[in-house]
């Protein structure tokens, strides 16, 4: 298992591997370049404890064989399984659900461990999802005169010496926070605080036992341990139906697509041209982020998609292929859109042309990815943030901004589009999957279909 931690300007960077009498430690040094965030330089730190730790598994040996830990195999697992085809998606989202077994028993050796290390482990994975997932709403208001008076810090100090950042609407704190406050405050945390709890969801102990048994199964395969876990740890299909409330809405109709047209002229012309690309070309919005400016044919008024942005770097790359090859299309813009693509391309190009790092990946939207005119760092809240902003705005119901691809789905196919042509503009595997999702135009027309029915009948 790898530590960090920072001094001064500098990451120290500890290795730890076995346990008890044959714990060994290493460690080494990371100095971040010059002029970037704290956040950019943690997450080099990151990767190069991920690098370091892995250089240290494969030097370190006892008579001639590695010992080897839970956590020290998580990155052969991860190999296998993109080998076996997995997902990057998919993979991520299992490795973050490992992440809490790793932390309570990533020390353990494969060597000794058995089954009731597992369950512990996994009792202790829960039982810390759900300490995080609690939070604390103060009984007290913040303001900074409070602050000054309880603590004689102003909360600049505060944020400076402990690392909590509060404001006047600092009302509902995580866990780790509100125990940092009654540091800082002397403040009792059954007293001046109400617990929030959220069960831990059957759907992440799905998630956690799929991930373990999975990871314990190539560890079998690979001769690492002697039990085979298939066994003793069985598991349900994970599969949990999202849960929507009868009025709220979950896409736009047509009355509502006419108002969010009408609104959006009042919004800026690239703001306005993403909309309508996210609705009438159906993309993902990874998919939209990811254009480059040679992805757009204005002869042929197409558009070419094959690659998405990654929601975190692969390789030190942000930019993948989409969710599956269904994913890599050539779709028809609507013609009203092609003069609008092709002011926006110039305009784009005429402000990045001089920004080498623009010439090495042109994008079309480098606004949504990269707020500032240096393209290094990708901010990927950006979008997500401008799209709520946006609906709270100008009153339009709250949906999704991947809302967008269901009501032009379900436009299509009130409109007679045939279900093959969505299936290709979605990306979809099979059209199968395109019914599966977009079942709600079914239910809302089969009184219609029976009313059809009853008149043919009457004509008898």
């Amino acid at each position: 298992m790898a530590y960090i931690q920072k001094k001064g300007t500098i990451y120290q960077i500890t290795v730890s591997l076995g346990s008890g009498k044959d714990r060994i430690r290493k460690s080494t040094k990371f100095i971040p370049p010059d002029n970037i965030s704290e956040r950019t330089a943690r997450r080099l730190a990151t990767e190069a404890a991920a690098a370091f730790e892995r250089e240290f598994e494969r030097q370190f040996t006892v008579q001639g064989q590695k010992i080897l830990t839970v956590e020290s195999i998580v990155p052969m697992w991860e190999d296998y399984m993109l080998q076996r085809g997995i997902k990057q998606q998919s993979l991520t989202t299992y490795r973050r659900v490992l992440q809490y077994f790793i932390d309570v028993a990533g020390d353990l050796l494969l060597s000794e461990i058995n089954y009731s290390d597992i369950y512990r482990g996994v009792q202790a994975s829960i039982e810390q999802k759900h300490k995080n997932d609690t939070t604390y709403t103060l009984k007290h208001s913040l303001c900074s005169k409070k602050v000054k008076a309880w603590t004689g810090m102003s909360m600049s100090a505060i944020y400076t010496q402990y690392g909590v950042n509060i404001s006047k609407n600092t009302s509902t704190v995580k866990s780790k926070t509100a125990e940092k406050l009654c540091e800082i405050f002397k403040w009792n945390l059954e007293h001046d605080f109400i617990k929030n709890e959220t069960p831990v969801s059957e759907y992440f102990e799905n998630m956690l036992s799929h991930a373990i048994r999975s990871l314990f199964d190539f560890a079998y395969i690979q001769d690492f341990v002697k039990f085979d876990i298939k066994k003793q740890l069985p598991v349900r299909e994970v599969k949990q139906q999202k849960q929507h409330s009868e009025n709220k809405k979950t896409f736009y109709d047509e009355n509502d697509i006419q108002t969010l047209l009408h609104v959006l002229k009042e919004e800026g012309e690239e703001w306005e041209l993403m909309i309508y690309l996210l609705l009438f070309c159906s993309l993902r919005i990874g998919e939209l982020q990811a254009l480059y400016v040679n992805d757009v044919d204005l002869k042929a008024g197409t558009l070419n998609v094959y690659k998405t942005l990654l929601r975190q770097r692969i390789d030190n790359k942000i930019v993948g292929t989409t969710k599956s090859k269904a994913g890599f299309r050539t779709l028809h813009v609507p013609k009203p859109l092609i003069p609008i693509l092709q002011q926006h391309i110039a305009k784009v190009t005429r402000e990045h042309e001089n920004i080498p790092e623009w010439k090495k990946t042109p994008w079309l939207f480098p606004g949504t990815i990269f707020p500032k005119a240096i393209l290094v760092e990708p901010n990927y809240c950006t979008f997500n943030n401008h799209w709520k902003a946006f609906l709270k705005r100008h009153n339009l119901p709250i949906v999704t901004i991947h809302s967008l691809r269901k009501s032009a789905a379900t436009i299509m196919l009130e409109n007679g589009v045939n279900i093959k042509a969505i299936q290709y503009r979605l990306g979809h595997e099979s059209a199968q999957t395109t019914i599966d999702i977009y079942t709600k135009f079914q239910q809302k027309h089969d009184k219609s279909a029976s009313e059809m029915f009853g008149n043919l009948l009457k004509r008898l």
